[in-house]
């Protein structure tokens, strides 16, 4: 039972023992074992055994031990197929049996992506504000399954709305930790008149203390004042942002 390895029985000593304390391909003859004190009485009619180490990095890790009544059944050249053969099989069940492990690893590793991808969807907004003097549409594709992708909006109220757009750096779990960590600190920014350069100080000053070296974030943040119609943005080493027109005219935002 090779998956269950404690159904296994263990055993000490005897004709077995003394083949394996040698790590080399062994042919006995003239076997004369009345009686063995692991495989007891069924060692006594055998007069022959050939046992042949299947080697994983220079050390026997499994053995083929046959046995047989025929003293002459094998010869040095057996012993040298049989080393050979069982080693080529011991090579490919290796081979089978890592990549069942890495199947069951990546199997795992995807699944945990998927929880990951399902809360960082979670933290995007789950519709379009309604904001007075826009029309707004989203649209979200990411590349892997999770990343550093985010956009955001934060209504600080009397008509003035925070829009962020940012990327973190690199794919996976990492980026969309710290991806995590902004949405977190966007919303936990005081719901007063902050400028966009006071609000992007704050946030920055949170991510410095909490990000590795070498991590940043590139964002864009705006806010947008629907009773006057103003704009002001920071832009944070991210492409600056395209805006429509009223007459279909596609600009960046510049300044």
């Amino acid at each position: 039972p090779w998956r269950e390895w404690e159904r296994l029985p263990v055993g000490r000593g005897g004709l077995i023992g003394l083949i394996l304390e040698h790590d080399e391909p062994q042919l006995l003859t003239g076997l004369d074992v009345p009686h063995d004190p692991v495989l007891g009485e069924m060692l006594a009619p055998m007069r022959a055994c050939m046992a042949t180490p299947h080697y994983d990095d220079g050390e026997a890790l499994n053995w083929a031990i046959q046995f047989s009544m025929d003293p002459a059944r094998w010869s040095p050249e057996d012993v040298e197929k049989s080393l050979l053969n069982g080693n080529l099989l011991g090579t490919a069940t290796r081979n089978l049996v890592s990549r069942q492990q890495a199947q069951e690893l990546n199997a795992k590793l995807e699944s945990q992506l998927d929880e990951v991808a399902r809360v960082q969807r979670s933290l995007l907004p789950d519709k379009t504000p309604d904001i007075s003097g826009l029309k707004i549409a989203t649209s979200y594709l990411t590349s892997q399954k999770a990343g550093g992708d985010y956009y955001d909006f934060v209504h600080f109220g009397e008509g003035r709305w925070g829009i962020m757009i940012a990327d973190v750096p690199g794919p996976g779990p990492a980026a969309a930790t710290v991806m995590a960590m902004l949405h977190a600190f966007l919303h936990g920014l005081p719901r007063d008149r902050m400028t966009p350069g006071g609000s992007v100080a704050e946030i920055n000053a949170r991510l410095y203390r909490s990000l590795h070296e070498g991590m940043f974030v590139t964002a864009m943040f705006m806010h947008f004042d629907s009773v006057s119609g103003d704009l002001d943005f920071v832009l944070c080493g991210h492409p600056p942002a395209r805006v429509r027109r009223a007459d279909g005219r596609v600009e960046a935002l510049q300044g």
